[in-house]
């Protein structure tokens, strides 16, 4: 499509000034629309060439600026995380030490704030401490801290009254301190001060207008309460725990074993041992007593566990004080009775007896006994004479030895070796009868 209105037009000699007119009229228009193209442009911000590049040297300082800034920013963030990485690692070394303190003081190792002697000397710092409080929280006490000069509505009365209104703040500390006192747990004292402080500094937020917050000295004094409790309830529990262990460790002094036992071939058939053992083992303390020193093993005849062994034992010596052996040694524990008078005497103090052998089994002294009755039996009469009247000789030399020397002390060996030699001889002379009659049949 071509462009009419800038080609050139051929003025006929007739109608020049009608053609001139419809030109002014064109030429209007092409004003009109050039104005109105100027002032859209304007509008769409089209610039000169020297506008522009004062526009763009702006635009690329800006963007310099931003990037630098942004940078700036990237290397304080990169500091503040290194901070952050850095605290958080000691939040949490902290945090591990203080489940270690918690896990140590569960287990028993507690850390005392303030070391006293016992719980009692405790209470009465409390009651020290009880008393401070109270003394603190009377008005004017210094507990809470405000303004002085506030006013309402201009009147310093009224600012007064508002401030000692929101005083009453303190009643909501006061309570929190109490609530972490009565629920306070040893291992829970650094979380509580914690707690504490933070509702002492929610308190000074809210007041903050009117200057309003609890005062150092007494929020001090409330989490010393706590400390002391801390350690209060720390002491009671030691002291409680060592209670309990003493008195197991008395009930474990006085159970043991009871035994009875006897030993026939060394003392004869009316002498008994009564005694106590914490042995593991009891027979470990009957094999003990039947060593080198006698020649016979002991025979258990009673043998059982009691609670109150040691007050069993004692009860059984005090019923046969009359039948002790040594009364000067009372440690040596025979008494001169059969096995089943004590037994009676046992049954009255322990109850129903399990297990009682009225009979010493006495196995080796029995062996022996018939031995010797066999090594008579193929000795000629005389032989068997000749050690009747030996043992009759014996006894008399002994009893001559006795009456002429009474203060003379025979040693126990030689006294043990005549007894030995009397009970042979003794039994010898009680089967010689039999023993001649079946020789002459």
């Amino acid at each position: 499509m071509t462009n009419t209105r800038n080609a050139p037009r051929d003025i006929p000699w007739f109608g020049a000034r009608k053609i001139a007119r419809e030109l002014a009229i064109e030429v209007e228009q092409l004003r009109t629309e050039r104005d109105y193209l100027r002032g859209t442009l304007d509008k769409l911000g089209v610039l000169s060439q020297c506008e522009l590049d004062q526009r763009r040297a702006a635009l690329e300082q800006e963007i310099a600026e931003q990037h630098f800034r942004i940078e700036r920013e990237r290397r304080d963030a990169a500091v503040a995380v290194d901070s952050l990485t850095a605290q958080l690692s000691e939040v949490r070394k902290a945090v591990v030490v203080t489940e270690d303190l918690a896990l140590l003081q569960e287990a028993g190792v507690y850390h005392y704030r303030h070391p006293l002697s016992d719980a009692v000397a405790y209470q009465k710092e409390l009651e020290d401490i009880e008393n401070q409080i109270k003394e603190m929280t009377r008005k004017d006490g210094g507990a809470v801290l405000a303004t002085t000069n506030w006013t309402v509505n201009g009147s310093v009365a009224q600012g007064r009254t508002m401030v000692r209104d929101f005083s009453k703040l303190l009643r909501a500390f006061n309570a929190e301190a109490d609530n972490l006192v009565r629920g306070l747990k040893p291992y829970k004292l650094n979380a509580a001060i914690e707690r504490l402080r933070k509702v002492a500094s929610t308190i000074e937020k809210l007041g903050k207008t009117m200057a309003i917050r609890i005062s150092t000295p007494y929020e001090q004094l409330r989490v010393q309460e706590l400390e002391l409790t801390a350690d209060f309830l720390q002491k009671q529990a030691e002291e409680k725990e060592a209670e309990r262990l003493e008195r197991e460790r008395a009930a474990n002094i006085r159970a043991g074993y009871v035994y009875v036992i006897s030993n026939i071939g060394s003392f004869g058939e009316r002498m008994v041992k009564v005694g106590m053992t914490w042995r593991l083992d009891p027979m470990d303390r009957i094999r003990e007593l039947s060593d080198a020193s006698v020649p016979f093993n002991f025979d258990v005849h009673a043998l059982f566990f009691a609670k109150d062994a040691v007050g069993i034992e004692t009860a059984m010596h005090e019923r046969l004080a009359d039948l002790r052996v040594n009364t000067v040694n009372r440690r040596r524990e025979f008494f001169r009775a059969t096995p089943l008078k004590v037994k009676t005497h046992l049954a009255e103090l322990a109850g129903e007896l399990l297990q009682f052998q009225d009979v010493p089994d006495a196995l080796e002294y029995r062996q022996c006994i018939a031995s010797q009755a066999t090594e008579v039996v193929r000795l000629p009469h005389h032989t068997v004479s000749n050690r009747a009247s030996a043992s009759a000789r014996l006894r008399a030399s002994r009893a001559r030895s006795t009456c002429s020397h009474p203060s003379r002390h025979r040693s126990r060996k030689t006294l043990r070796r005549l007894n030995e030699a009397a009970g042979a001889a003794d039994a010898t002379r009680g089967i010689l009868p039999e023993l001649c009659a079946v020789r002459t049949s």
